[in-house]
C-alpha cells in the first residue's frame, strides 16, 4: 500500500509524521552546520501537499525557520492532452491539493513561487524547445492572482524586464521572467526536473541514491535521467534563457519577488 492510500485509509499517524519530519530537519542541520536552516523544502511525489500532511509540514518547517516550500499547482501553459487520462487525472488531483496547501503554507509564513512548471517536461518530453515555449507562455500570459513569489534551489531569474521563475533533482531552481502583471516587478516560477546518470540494473539502493531495498528502481535506471541532464546542459538552453531575459539562480538569490505600490515585498 502506497503512502497516499495508507493516508486515505487512516493508517498514517500524523504525530509520527511530525516526529519524522522534525528529525529529518534536525539531521540536515547536524550534517550541514554551516547552514542556518534549509533554503526550501518539498516532498517526494508532492506528498507534502496532501490534506493533513501539509498542516504538519507547515508547522515543522516554520518552527525551524524554513521560509520556502514547493506548491505544484498546474499552470494553464501546461497542456495535459498528450499524457494518459490516468496520469492527467493524477496531476490535476495534485494540483487541487497544492492550491489548498498554498493557503496553509501562507498562513504559516511560508512562501512559494507564483507558478510551477514540470508536469509536461519530464523524461522524453524534456527539450530546449518545450522549456522555452512554456517560459515564453508564462511571461506573456497574466497570472490569475498577484502573489509574492518564492524560489527553489538551483533555478532561473530575469533582469531584462521585471519578473522571476525557479527550477527543481527533483532539482529546484529560480527563474526570473519579465512580468506583465501591473504593480509586480518579478514573476517567480519553479521548473521541475529530474536530471542524473542512470545506474546499472542490480545496483544497491544505497549506491543508487533511490529505489527499493532490493536495489535501484526503474526511475534510477531510466535513460530519462541522462536525457534531462543533456537538455539542461545544452548550450542552446542557456542561449534561450538569455534571449528570454532569464538567468540561473537559487531560492536565496531571489530577494524581491513583487514590488507593490506600497513598497517591496521580500520573497
Amino acid at each position: 500500500m502506497g503512502f497516499r492510500a495508507a493516508l486515505a485509509a487512516g493508517h498514517i499517524s500524523l504525530a509520527e509524521l511530525r516526529a519524522e519530519l522534525d528529525a529529518q530537519v534536525r539531521l540536515f542541520l547536524a550534517l550541514h552546520p554551516a547552514h542556518a536552516r534549509p533554503s526550501h523544502a518539498d516532498g517526494h511525489q508532492h506528498f507534502h501537499v496532501l490534506p493533513g500532511v501539509c498542516d504538519v509540514v507547515a508547522d515543522v518547517l516554520a518552527s525551524h525557520g524554513v521560509r520556502h516550500v514547493r506548491v505544484p499547482e498546474l499552470h494553464p501553459s501546461e497542456d495535459l492532452c498528450a499524457v494518459s487520462a490516468e496520469r492527467a487525472a493524477f496531476y490535476r488531483g495534485i494540483s487541487e491539493q497544492a492550491a489548498a496547501a498554498r493557503r496553509v503554507f501562507e498562513a504559516a509564513g511560508l512562501h512559494s513561487t507564483q507558478a510551477f512548471l514540470g508536469y509536461t517536461t519530464m523524461g522524453a518530453d524534456c527539450s530546449v524547445e518545450r522549456i522555452s515555449s512554456l517560459l515564453r507562455s508564462v511571461g506573456q500570459c497574466g497570472m490569475a492572482e498577484e502573489k509574492e513569489g518564492a524560489h527553489a534551489d538551483g533555478g532561473l531569474t530575469s533582469e531584462a524586464t521585471p519578473a522571476a521563475t525557479s527550477a527543481s533533482m527533483t532539482v529546484g531552481g529560480v527563474l526570473r521572467l519579465p512580468s506583465t502583471l501591473p504593480g509586480c516587478r518579478w514573476r517567480t516560477v519553479e521548473l521541475m526536473f529530474h536530471p542524473g546518470l542512470p545506474v546499472p540494473a542490480g545496483t544497491p539502493a544505497a549506491e543508487a541514491g533511490c529505489g527499493q531495498p532490493e536495489g535501484a528502481d526503474e526511475f534510477a535506471m531510466s535513460a530519462d535521467r541522462q536525457h534531462e541532464l543533456d537538455v539542461l546542459t545544452d548550450p542552446r538552453l542557456r542561449q534561450a534563457l538569455q534571449d528570454l531575459g532569464v538567468r540561473v539562480g537559487r531560492w536565496r538569490d531571489t530577494v524581491i519577488a513583487c514590488e507593490a505600490s506600497t513598497g517591496s515585498v521580500e520573497a
